[in-house]
């Protein structure tokens, strides 16, 4: 548990001995989602032809979710309200529920490789593919926004309510679809300490939904801008106020386990955004020249 003000760093091979973390967490195979219930799922993509998906319940239970093949699961899942997994690949979206197989999800549209970011309370499916956000319910497919293709591949979350948050990868605006509403942009308003540079040129590299109906978001210096110096977990509420949570660093650094400061502290900051109860969990193992796994790093909610 983080203190507030901290970061606390712990090693996820000393979570479970049966199951390996570091390895599931891999942002070179790798896929993590989590559920209002604080369990984080992680796909163990180096598995093939078929990957496991595996449970971390917020008090360090690991168990096996299920086992699905590779292609039915490559390119992400996300947790539906009812417990089952929506998963992504080439074989399109599918549906998994504890223990059991992929089931196909229809679709009118011909998904090639869907990353699934969310489903909302209704049911609807929200998917990524390229640089369109897509919703998909009773197998109707609607493209519900569009950035230029030319930006790369759009990046979204939902949140509880089923909010859909979503960006081309660029601050300071994001990209706000609520149920029922028409959409809106909201600009990111705060500032980065030590960035120096505006929010203009800093680039998302992730998002999870946080508790308040806002987003957690992994952000740094635009790498088309040049060299990224610091990365920032924030927090953004729903008016678009940012505030930093932790600052740390693009390169792979020794951080051994324990507490630091939240913005001056020698950890690397992971790849993957997961809430479990009111800590967000950063993960993602990033292997230095030594091949020493990045430790996951867990942070306390700044909202309240």
């Amino acid at each position: 548990m983080a203190e507030t003000g901290k970061v606390a760093a712990f090693a996820l091979s000393e979570v479970s001995t049966e199951y390996d973390l570091n390895r599931a967490s891999s942002i070179t195979s790798g896929h993590v989602a989590s559920d209002g219930k604080g369990n984080v799922f992680l796909a163990d993509g180096f598995k093939t032809p078929d990957i496991p998906i595996l449970r971390m319940t917020p008090d360090g239970k690991v168990s096996q979710f299920a086992k699905v093949t590779t292609s039915s699961a490559d390119s992400g899942f996300a947790v539906a309200p009812d417990g089952s997994l929506v998963t992504g690949g080439n074989d399109g979206l599918s549906r998994v529920r504890p223990g059991g197989t992929a089931t196909p999800i229809p679709s009118t549209h011909p998904f090639t490789r869907p990353e699934p970011i969310g489903v909302r309370p209704d049911g609807t499916v929200i998917v990524t593919e390229d640089s369109s956000v897509w919703s998909v319910k009773d197998g109707k497919a609607d493209e519900i926004l569009a950035f230029p293709a030319e930006q790369g591949r759009a990046r979204a979350t939902v949140t509880a309510n089923g909010t859909v948050y979503a960006t081309n990868g660029r601050l300071p605006d994001l990209h706000v679809l609520a149920p029922g509403q028409a959409p809106k942009t909201v600009t990111v308003h705060g500032t980065l300490p030590g960035a120096g540079t505006p929010l203009s040129e800093t680039a998302f590299e992730g998002m999870t939904q946080a508790g308040d109906g806002g987003v957690y978001a992994r952000v740094l210096k635009d790498p088309q801008k040049g060299p990224a110096g610091f990365v920032y977990l924030v927090h953004i509420d729903p008016a678009g106020a940012l505030t930093v949570m932790a600052r740390g660093s693009e390169e792979a650094k020794s951080c051994p386990a324990g507490q630091y400061p939240a913005l001056d502290n020698p950890c690397q900051l992971p790849w993957f955004l997961a809430r479990s109860g009111d800590q967000l969990l950063a993960l993602g193992s990033v292997v230095d020249p030594e091949h020493k796994p990045t430790p996951a790093l867990a942070i306390r909610a700044t909202f309240k």
